[in-house]
């Protein structure tokens, strides 16, 4: 598509035509009961159903949140009241045990996966016909994929970050929430039974179809075009159009808000340090919100106890961003934002507004006056769009792949963190990095059994091609040989096992013989020859290539390690999709001659079709 072709869909529709969002399936009742103080309780459904949301938490870590178990409970409790009778003993979350519901649950989750090869084609058929009913729409004759397309169903609140409605009920939506969107002459889409739609509009300034409020937090849920859609695809393409048209402006803008900083009118001073951490800290502009929502704040709303000053020119920032997820940040900023914001913050104290002669609307009005439609979310895109693009610099240019792959990802993380794209650690992560420093280590000692079995000359040949394949594995002593051998040894009795009982299983579904049992003798003799050495088994004609072929696996693999274990609290999705402009990755690929798939996934290339063309030294 080009950029012609892009304005041309964003101008919006003549005709639109769909089936209206897809509603999740009612809520069955499966009369499995909780336990109150040790004895059964029989639930209304509607009771039941949210007792059944809860049991599914059970074992995750919102089962054991504080904040999350009080939110859900006070929404039970209410539950109970409107629909079971006052004889429900259930008044005390401590005394509750949700542990049936939940081991229904886990059975529920067996069966689905011994589901049978033919139902399981027969739940795909179903779903590919709900699909095909509700997840397109045809805009002026073009008929497009829409993206999420389904009510989301309901549920108990997550929330990210510290959210302080975490684990409340989020109520189920019914058509009468919904607003449609639809063209004047096409037939309206039929609600489910005994239902109507909350309203229907026909507007062709804006693309989606349908839209409804999140219970929970209020704010509008939409029915969009999807990734690969000419209206998406326009959308996107603008945005960081008018980035990259940012260019243009932003040093007279910076000069503009560094003068201010000294003005006597305070609605200049709060506005030129306003735009610097805007700029220099891509910090959202923040918006006004209802008291019933999270503290959240961005630049406009910051208050007082929000920001600490450190001589001679030192900024502590502490608060609750965007989904609640914290930003912790300290930077030495130019002598006179210091001075002006030390000046402003003189007569604040915790509580105050920072910026109280400012709001996001004026600030963007005047950065709109600036430049044609700038407004404070530009200085994001373009931030991480031009840090990005900077840090991709230092990809090394006769690098391996993997290490290439390790530079883009450092600057993708470089990025997530510059727009504060956090992540919790995984509570596996330490296990998952074990492994894989297991895995690294095995094949070092498949790697130093091969030297050893090598001939010098071979191990010269192999040394042209990978230069540190002399140097001794510094890593890989006696006792650490000892413990890979026996963790060899132990992964490969696992995998006959393993292998044996999903032959058994295949058997079983399929009505055959199943395989005779496991022939521990032979486990033993392949034991046995592991023990001696990984290798003893390889044809010596191939083990030169072979060890050339492991010692870049091995490269890959301590790449990946590092990749792995720098981005467990960074969060890199985030920005690659809304925020980097993905022109720079197809340019970066291609001067670098990297498969696409690599930084893209298949939704991404597909999201992003438009950006495929640009040539490797394209710039943003």
């Amino acid at each position: 598509m080009d950029l012609d072709a892009l304005t041309n869909a964003k101008r919006g529709w003549t005709t639109l035509e769909h089936n209206g969002p897809m509603f999740p399936p009612l809520y069955e009742p499966h009369g499995v009961q909780m336990r109150y103080n040790g004895q059964p309780v029989a639930l209304s459904p509607a009771s039941e159903e949210v007792a059944t949301f809860f049991a599914g938490v059970l074992d995750a870590e919102q089962g054991s949140n504080p904040v999350f178990c009080k939110n859900f409970f006070t929404d039970f409790l209410a539950v109970i009241r409107a629909n079971d009778p006052p004889s429900c003993p259930i008044r005390s979350f401590e005394l509750c045990d949700f542990r049936p519901i939940r081991n229904h649950l886990d059975r529920l989750q067996e069966q689905k996966k011994a589901a049978t090869p033919e139902e399981k084609l027969a739940k795909k058929a179903e779903r590919a016909a709900l699909v095909e009913k509700y997840g397109y729409a045809v805009w002026d004759g073009r008929r497009e994929k829409l993206g999420a397309f389904m009510i989301e169903p309901p549920g108990l609140f997550r929330g990210r970050g510290q959210h302080p409605r975490t684990g409340t009920l989020k109520r189920r939506i019914q058509p009468e929430d919904v607003t449609i969107n639809i063209g004047p002459t096409a037939a309206v889409p039929e609600p489910p039974p005994g239902h109507r739609w909350g309203q229907i509009v026909h507007d062709p300034s804006t693309s989606w179809i349908a839209t409804w409020r999140n219970p929970i937090t209020g704010t509008p849920k939409y029915v969009y075009p999807g990734a690969a859609s000419a209206m998406k695809a326009s959308s996107d393409m603008m945005k960081f159009e008018k980035a990259r048209q940012l260019h243009q402006y932003i040093d007279q803008i910076r000069k503009g808000y560094l003068a201010d900083l000294t003005s006597s009118e305070t609605l200049k001073v709060q506005r030129a340090i306003a735009l610097y951490f805007i700029d220099r800290l891509s910090i959202r502009a923040g918006n006004e919100k209802g008291d019933d929502q999270a503290d959240t704040v961005g630049c406009c709303s910051l208050r007082r106890e929000h920001v600490q000053l450190e001589a001679p020119a030192t900024i502590h920032f502490d608060f609750l961003g965007k989904d609640s997820i914290r930003y912790v940040n300290s930077i030495e900023v130019t002598r006179p934002v210091f001075s002006a914001l030390t000046k402003l913050l003189k007569k604040k104290k915790p509580g105050d507004m920072i910026f109280d002669s400012l709001s996001t609307t004026r600030l963007n009005n005047h950065l709109s006056a600036l430049m044609p439609g700038l407004t404070a979310k530009v200085f994001r895109t373009y931030n991480a769009s031009t840090t990005f693009q900077s840090e991709l610099e230092k990809t090394p240019v006769n690098g391996s792949d993997p290490e290439k792959m390790l530079a883009y990802n450092r600057a993708n993380r470089h990025v997530a963190i510059l727009c504060n794209h956090q992540r919790a650690v995984s509570k596996n992560h330490g296990q998952s990095m074990a492994a894989a420093r297991d895995k690294v280590q095995l094949m070092k000692y498949t790697r130093y059994h091969m030297r050893k079995a090598l001939p010098t000359a071979a191990l010269a040949s192999v040394a042209q091609h990978v230069p540190d394949i002399r140097e001794p594995e510094t890593d890989m002593d006696a006792d650490e040989r000892q413990r890979c051998m026996q963790l060899m040894i132990e992964q490969h009795m696992k995998k006959c096992v393993d292998k044996h009982r999903r032959q058994t299983e295949r058997a079983k579904q399929k009505g055959e013989t199943p395989p005779p049992p496991l022939d521990q003798a032979e486990i033993e003799r392949e034991v046995a020859q592991l023990a001696a050495s990984p290798v003893s088994t390889m044809d010596p004609s191939k083990l030169e290539v072979a060890l050339m072929k492991l010692s870049q696996k091995i490269s890959a693999a301590q790449a990946a390690l590092v990749d792995r274990d720098e981005g467990k609290e960074v969060s890199l999705t985030t920005s690659k999709l809304n925020y980097i402009d993905p022109r720079i990755s197809v340019a970066w690929c291609k001067a670098h001659t990297i498969p696409i798939a690599k930084v893209f996934n298949a939704q991404l290339t597909t999201k992003f079709d438009w950006a495929m063309s640009v040539d490797d030294d394209w710039r943003f």
